[in-house]
């Protein structure tokens, strides 16, 4: 399972973009994430996907997304704890993507085959 932020500013603003705010059950998500090399064009690499997503729904959940926040953003360690995620006044939360498809470019590997597909079960 991917876990994603869902991080949202006093004025409102989310970095989380067509999930709804807090959905029942798993929803039905569509991803996007990419790269590329300023300096060499021909060095690209994406992946798209669908799969299933939730707002992590324990601590457990919670620490794990956390965790991964963590190594991308070590600054955020002070700030973004469980507690702060369960209790912060702006609704900001942990989200839980479970993947089932993916698409992957990677011009380095692939070429001019430019990407493989996974179905993941």
């Amino acid at each position: 399972m991917v876990y994603a932020g869902d991080l949202k500013s006093p004025g409102g603003n989310s970095m989380r973009v067509q999930v709804p705010p807090d959905p029942p059950e798993w929803n039905l998500a569509a991803f996007s994430i990419a790269w590329f090399d300023p300096n060499n064009h021909k060095n690209r690499k994406a992946i798209q996907g669908l799969g299933v997503c939730h707002t992590a729904k324990n601590p457990i959940e919670i620490a794990t997304g956390i965790k991964l926040l963590y190594k991308k953003f070590p600054d955020l360690r002070d700030i973004l704890t469980v507690k702060w995620i369960m209790t912060n006044v702006w609704g900001s939360k942990i989200w839980v993507l479970k993947p089932s498809y993916m698409k992957y470019w990677d011009d380095e590997i692939y070429g001019d085959d430019e990407s493989e597909e996974f179905t993941l079960k």
